[in-house]
């Protein structure tokens, strides 16, 4: 019983003593490291969701797309997207698409599968033959005047064609202005078949040097066929006038 007290002031000790250790250990630990001081009281974000705030000479990124569908109303186009054909219209007539987007014109490409177009040659037209040269009567002459009976041009076989009377005055003489030339045809003519008899001032060419008249005729076959007729005609001078009629035959080849 006299044990109980030392027993019990033992205990006591005991426990401050481990008490004083565990004190000290804590009092020679490191110090604790101070936390990061705080934002700014008007900043309310915190630090690790705060993005940093782009600077005057930050350049944006380029754009890969002619509209951002995030941003509508944006009509901003990239500088290194190219218009496609779908997207840019073709003037037909000059082959070129229209002014794109970034301000220069594009040429399309000529379609291999398209065939070219042909080149179109005007027909050159082919000269037609002169006319063979007159095949002259024998000329009859006289004091006065030269007259003749000539072809004129080529002839076919049942195609209308003419001969031409002809006359010249001679000297101080012209053709008389005044008088009814006419033409009459002949029954000798072989060959042939005139559509008149008689032809008058409706076939006739007239100047003080020379006087044509113009007799048409049909050829019936190919080969020769001899033309003719009797011829009135009048030279004149200024004293005198001479009325003559003359027979004029001519032979012109058929075709």
């Amino acid at each position: 019983m006299q044990f109980a007290p030392r027993r019990h002031t033992g205990y006591l000790f005991g426990i401050i003593g481990i008490l004083t250790v565990l004190g000290c250990g804590k009092k020679d630990s490191p110090p604790t490291p101070e936390p990061a001081p705080k934002e700014a009281a008007g900043d309310t974000k915190p630090a690790t969701t705060e993005k940093p705030t782009p600077t005057a000479a930050a350049t944006p990124a380029p754009e890969t797309t002619a509209n951002d569908p995030a941003k509508p109303g944006s009509s901003v186009t990239s500088a290194t997207t190219a218009p496609t054909s779908t997207s840019v219209p073709k003037n037909p007539s000059t082959n070129e698409v229209a002014i794109a987007p970034t301000g220069a014109p594009q040429l399309l490409p000529p379609n291999p599968l398209e065939p070219p177009a042909p080149t179109i040659i005007p027909p050159v037209p082919v000269p037609e033959a002169p006319p063979p040269p007159p095949v002259e009567s024998p000329k009859q002459t006289g004091q006065a005047f030269s007259v003749w009976l000539q072809s004129s041009g080529k002839y076919t076989a049942g195609q209308q064609g003419a001969v031409e009377a002809v006359v010249m005055p001679k000297g101080e003489f012209h053709c008389n202005q005044e008088y009814p030339y006419k033409f009459v045809t002949s029954s000798l003519s072989t060959g042939v078949t005139f559509p008149k008899s008689t032809y008058r001032a409706e076939g006739l060419s007239l100047s003080p040097t020379r006087a044509v008249m113009r007799i048409p005729f049909v050829p019936q076959n190919a080969g020769e066929a001899r033309v003719g007729g009797t011829f009135h005609f009048s030279v004149c001078t200024d004293q005198q006038c001479v009325v003559e009629k003359r027979d004029v035959f001519v032979t012109v080849k058929v075709q």
